[in-house]
């Protein structure tokens, strides 16, 4: 009897120790597919950036809080990253500076960015005011193309090298080394996408079934190392950062810019193509399947395009100072109809590289989409203005002045303060 007493007292604890050896197992099976290990970031120090004028306070528009900020690039040289909230009168903060390319990719959640600087890609977190490098560059690479998971947790990229382009996967707390996917030689084309149970996905070009080109995805598996080849017409491919495809994912708009029509004093005029939902490169490769303008304006640069909800395309527009440069600017409309002008710039292709003038004039739209942000190059004044318009009037208001610099350095503002890219964060 005092046994079986002193058996049945036991129970309770035996149980006890099952129940918490149940809770870790599950928990290390759940964490079995999540990334482990220790992150090794980078976190430079922020300096603030002075500026003479703080902005007036103004309404934030609707879906946007009083923690919102713009993350700008600024110089075309020094390509400083630099934050600037919105809710408050505090001036900007440089963050990082050198950064390789524009590509400025926000998560879903809003909160971190990715960006690309010296031999790291790098995601910035917004709100803690800190970077850290989640992959490597190989020497001469450049990050071309990138796509955050849907659930913000990893990111899909693609690096262009000399002689090929690779596609890799990495976490975003950096807890893991960056995954190689794909490589390719540079002339194939390549693109990131993710499948809806959070598997990334290489897109490149192959020989379909019956000859002819069809894009081809490319599933990869971290966590056992295996690519598989899924079915050419697999849906859906998920594609977070895409604002040139319409809302329902039949059409998407791509800028017709040839960099080579834009001779010293020329007037060159750059169109926006419409094309159904076949991946973009099969087309341009010559695959035979034809293509619209969307929109044209004569003697104006378009490209930028940003497909609205309503059905609407934001599209900017640069004209040269030969040419008068009242081309310059925002513009609004339907694909197949005329563009109205929303916003005037005082920018031209003059302020930028051959190169830069593909992606000049940068602008970003609020969460609502009845807002855009965007930032103005005045080489007269010596300044860049970051400006709020409007969607439905173009009611415009100035938001922020890069500080004014003197006239016997005229190169201070290109290098160092002209805003060359921005994202507005929510």
């Amino acid at each position: 009897m005092k046994r079986e007493r002193e058996f049945r007292r036991v129970i309770p604890r035996i149980a006890l120790v099952l129940a918490a050896v149940v809770v870790v197992g599950a928990a290390l099976l759940s964490r079995a597919s999540e990334p482990g290990g220790i992150a090794v970031g980078y976190v430079p120090l922020p300096t603030h950036t002075p500026t003479p004028r703080m902005p007036r306070a103004f309404s934030l528009p609707g879906g946007v809080t009083d923690t919102s900020a713009l993350v700008m690039v600024q110089g075309s040289v020094t390509r400083r990253l630099t934050i600037w909230s919105l809710g408050n009168g505090a001036p900007p903060v440089e963050i990082d500076r050198g950064l390789r390319s524009s590509l400025l990719l926000p998560n879903p959640a809003g909160t971190r960015v990715l960006y690309s600087a010296g031999s790291a890609v790098m995601v910035l977190d917004v709100p803690a005011r800190r970077a850290q490098i989640v992959g490597e560059l190989p020497e001469g690479g450049d990050l071309i193309a990138a796509q955050w998971s849907p659930n913000g947790q990893m990111i899909a990229y693609v690096v262009q090298l000399a002689g090929e382009r690779v596609s890799y996967v990495a976490w975003q707390d950096a807890s893991q080394p960056a995954r190689e996917m794909m490589r390719a030689p540079r002339g194939l084309p390549l693109d990131v996408a993710w499948l809806g149970d959070g598997r990334p996905v290489t897109i490149f070009m192959g020989i379909g079934p019956v000859g002819g080109l069809e894009a081809r995805p490319l599933m990869y598996n971290w966590m056992t190392d295996e690519r598989v080849l899924l079915p050419a017409d697999v849906k859906p491919l998920l594609q977070p950062y895409d604002p040139g495809r319409s809302p329902d994912g039949r059409e998407q708009l791509f800028p017709m810019i040839d960099t080579s029509i834009r001779p010293v004093g020329g007037c060159p005029t750059g169109r926006i193509g419409l094309f159904g939902e076949a991946w973009l490169p099969v087309a341009q490769a010559g695959s035979g399947v034809p293509h619209d303008v969307a929109f044209e304006e004569k003697q104006v640069l378009l490209g930028r395009p940003t497909w609205l909800q309503s059905g609407d395309v934001l599209v900017r527009g640069m004209a040269s100072a030969a040419c008068g440069g009242s081309g310059s600017g925002l513009y609004l409309g339907a694909p197949g109809e005329p563009l109205r002008q929303l916003a005037r710039a005082a920018t031209t292709l003059d302020a930028y590289s051959a190169d830069g003038a593909v992606s000049g004039l940068p602008y970003a739209v609020s969460l609502d989409e009845r807002y855009v942000v965007w930032a103005d190059a005045d080489l007269a004044a010596q300044r860049s203005i970051v400006y709020r318009t409007r969607l439905d009037d173009g009611q415009t208001e100035t938001l922020y002045r890069t500080p004014i610099r003197a006239a016997d350095s005229p190169m201070e503002f290109k290098d160092r303060e002209m805003v060359v890219d921005l994202v507005w964060l929510p």
